[in-house]
């Protein structure tokens, strides 16, 4: 089955993301142009980092994926 993913999204990228759960990850909306989108992922990132004072690997490593599907 498609995992109840929203037909209307594009394909998943092959780290298994779509477009509109990484949108949703950066908390932003799909009008973000690529300006707004660097920006978020970079002030979150910097919270985020694992060598951080409130590091967390895992979000992080989410972060990433977010920001490839949107600026591949």
């Amino acid at each position: 089955g498609r995992g109840g993913r929203d037909p209307r999204d594009r394909a998943p990228s092959t780290n298994g993301m779509s477009e509109r759960e990484a949108y949703e990850t950066l908390d932003l909306d799909r009008t973000a142009d690529r300006e707004t989108i660097r920006s978020r992922y970079r002030e979150r990132a910097k919270r985020l980092h694992p060598d951080g004072e409130n590091g967390n690997e895992d979000a992080f490593k989410e972060l990433n994926r977010a920001y490839e599907v949107l600026t591949d």
